[in-house]
């Protein structure tokens, strides 16, 4: 993933296929929308993807919300579309500009394998 993006949302984001507003009016200060997304266009998805579930893959619903400064907040794809036992996936941002204060854990604190995981995000 690249730097400045290291959750893969703008690649979901470039996913989208079409997309319409849920409405005209904002609810509790969201505007909402609603559409597909091309799964085989994300960092998420591969042939063995397409393969198990067909040309479903390349139309997911998904809704999302922006806030009223136009920032994406929240994002949810309903896999369940596919397979029931997939449920839906939701990510959400919020605190946009809050200073954030990371402490390294205490060394008898075991912080699992972050090397490992994180090579298992970038395949």
């Amino acid at each position: 993933m690249p730097d400045d993006d290291p959750g893969g949302s703008r690649r979901l984001v470039e996913a989208v296929g079409i997309v319409w507003r849920d409405g005209q009016r904002p609810v509790n200060g969201r505007h909402r929308f609603a559409g597909t997304v091309d799964l085989m266009a994300t960092p998420y998805a591969d042939e063995n993807l397409r393969q198990e579930f067909g040309d479903k893959v390349s139309t997911v619903p998904f809704t999302a919300a922006v806030d009223d400064q136009g920032r994406l907040v929240e994002f949810v794809i309903a896999l369940d579309t596919l397979a029931p036992q997939l449920g839906t996936v939701r990510a959400a941002w919020s605190d946009f500009g809050s200073q954030t204060n990371p402490r390294r854990p205490a060394s008898s604190q075991p912080a699992g394998d972050v090397p490992g995981l994180l090579r298992a995000l970038e395949d």
